[in-house]
């Protein structure tokens, strides 16, 4: 068996070698399923020959290649990121015939220009560069994974989240346009996440019931999987009544789509820094929403289903922010007495 089709853009390679048996399934198109195919036809035909191959494939071909593998692996939100670190890795092989960075190279990088980040993103880096040379290996485009040995860093305590202040948000508001100052305030105040309000529709709103609902769609899924319905107090009533139009996206891009994910990010960033915040991110939205809440002594039970949080272990990252909640909960237990 050579080829065999298993769903649609899915595609088992079969091939008996000399030395073994090489079987793998791939996520792409069958006309590029076919060029990886007939490489290995090559390497076979070598094999049984008894003389070396090696495949010389550029630095733009592999990544590419790579890239259409990744990218249909992963959710969309994952993807922006590992877009950014895939673009990364693009950079550091310079040449235009793909070479595999030495060992010591990867960590002259880790310790040079990675060593800000926290382990547990360098770890990322440096697992998505092993997969690379994996799958660089699987085409016959390098011999050795000289990653693969790189021991990863061990994790550290998670760092307490970073929220907004009344006075900081305030001022993000202050230096942002409506469009803007209309999203951050949705985040804000119903805890949403990005690519929920990418997606959210005005058939998602229940302007009778004060309610929003998170369901999944054709073109977008929720983080868990799940739907939830979020209550809508009285600053996201009048923004959502100000901006109401009868369909579509209630906060479409100019060509009446969903915003690039990049988008939002750097304008918060932007605006942020126009404001003099420090170590603003749309997630920091997200975060204010939960913190303000337990600050206002609200329970962690409900501000986890708020958020959509599949475990409560999750949302506990903002149980120190209330240490009143603790004390009053083993104040709730029976008195004996004695």
């Amino acid at each position: 068996m050579a080829i065999r089709f298993v769903r649609r853009g899915v595609y088992d390679i079969d091939l008996n070698f000399p030395d073994g048996r090489f079987r793998k399934r791939f996520n792409l198109p069958l006309k590029e399923v076919r060029k990886i195919y007939n490489e290995l036809e090559k390497i076979k035909y070598y094999k049984e020959i008894g003389l070396p191959y090696r495949n010389k494939i550029t630095v733009k071909e592999l990544f590419y290649s790579f890239e259409r593998i990744k990218q249909r692996q992963l959710r969309e939100s994952s993807w922006d990121t590992y877009e950014h670190r895939i673009d990364f890795w693009k950079g550091k092989h310079s040449g235009q015939i793909f070479i595999p960075l030495d060992r010591l190279k990867i960590e002259k990088i880790m310790s040079d220009e990675l060593s800000h980040l926290a382990n547990k993103t360098l770890n990322s880096y440096i697992n998505l560069l092993r997969q690379l040379y994996d799958y660089a290996i699987s085409i016959n485009a390098c011999e050795k994974n000289t990653a693969k040995d790189i021991p990863r860093l061990p994790g550290k305590p998670r760092r307490k989240p970073r929220f907004l202040s009344k006075d900081e948000f305030k001022k993000l508001l202050e230096h942002s346009p409506d469009f803007y100052k209309d999203l951050w305030t949705l985040m804000v105040y119903t805890g949403i996440r990005r690519n929920e309000a990418r997606f959210l529709e005005w058939s998602d709103i229940d302007f009778e019931n004060d309610v929003i609902r998170i369901f999944n769609k054709q073109d977008f899924t929720t983080k868990n999987k799940e739907g939830r319905i979020i209550p809508t107090n009285k600053e996201v009533k009048k923004l959502l009544k100000k901006r109401k139009k009868k369909n579509g996206l209630i906060f479409p891009s100019p060509s009446n789509k969903p915003y690039h994910p990049n988008v939002w990010r750097k304008k918060i960033k932007h605006y942020a820094k126009k404001a003099g915040i420090e170590n603003v991110t749309l997630h920091t939205l997200r975060h204010t929403f939960a913190s303000w809440l337990v600050m206002e002594k609200v329970d962690i039970t409900t501000i986890s289903k708020l958020m959509g949080h599949s475990d409560i272990k999750t949302t506990m990252i903002y149980a120190h922010l209330a240490p009143d909640y603790m004390r009053k909960a083993v104040n709730k237990l029976p008195k004996l007495g004695m």
